[in-house]
């Protein structure tokens, strides 16, 4: 094959990936409207319709030579952030796993058993449908859940980082925040020194949930190699 041919197949290639980028863009900027579970679902639809014609198992096991979702996450015109598209991904996949009809649950409920087994998923927000659970209830079940496994013996030491993140969950329970309503009885300087210590600290949870994000993306395409 001749080096001009070479390149005008990579041109190709190029233009077809652009154009299902764009597709795929196009029709997230008209979704994103609300945050609503319906809305995630759709997000991962769109994607997994766009770039990997509506199979998910071709983004399952795709190599790491498909850079088409990393194009699409890097790309300016993506309306939210690359943790919110591979979070909708993984909500989407998780509810192709599990068909339930969602009346009760929220995308908070979902987000909340990612990671665990699909026994134990599935248990749990069948519960979480059926008997209407918060999403503080639901939380609570899973970190029951994850105690229950973190004791079982013979596992090697948890590293810091994995504590830490934890431990920040379960800071941000809603019942930690207890007593906000009267926020505006404090003092102003005071006021104002937490709310920069919070826009610090999305500011480093948004860092974190980048490194998070790629690296669910690198080890999802390493599990064909």
């Amino acid at each position: 094959m001749s080096c001009q041919l070479i390149r005008n197949t990579r041109t190709i290639e190029s233009v077809t990936l652009e154009e299902r980028v764009g597709k795929a863009i196009n029709q997230l900027c008209v979704l994103t409207r609300g945050a609503t579970l319906d809305l995630t679902l759709r997000v991962g639809k769109v994607v997994v319709d766009s770039l990997y014609d509506g199979d998910l198992s071709s983004w399952r096991n795709r190599s790491r030579k498909d850079h088409a979702l990393r194009v699409l996450a890097a790309s300016p015109g993506l309306p939210f952030s690359a943790s919110a598209l591979y979070r909708a991904l993984a909500l989407y996949e998780l509810s192709k796993r599990h068909p339930t009809a969602w009346e009760h649950l929220r995308v908070s409920h979902l987000r909340t058993v990612l990671g665990l087994s699909d026994e134990t998923q599935n248990r749990l927000l069948s519960a979480a449908e059926h008997e209407r659970w918060t999403v503080a209830r639901l939380e609570r079940e899973v970190l029951c859940v994850r105690a229950k496994c973190r004791n079982t013996g013979g596992r090697r030491p948890v590293p810091r980082y994995v504590k830490t993140i934890r431990h920040m969950f379960e800071l941000t329970l809603p019942e930690a925040f207890e007593g906000l309503e009267s926020l505006h009885c404090r003092e102003a300087s005071e006021v104002e020194e937490l709310a920069a210590k919070l826009t610090e600290t999305q500011e480093r949870l948004s860092r974190l949930s980048k490194v998070l994000a790629s690296e669910v993306s690198g080890m999802r395409s390493a599990q064909v190699r």
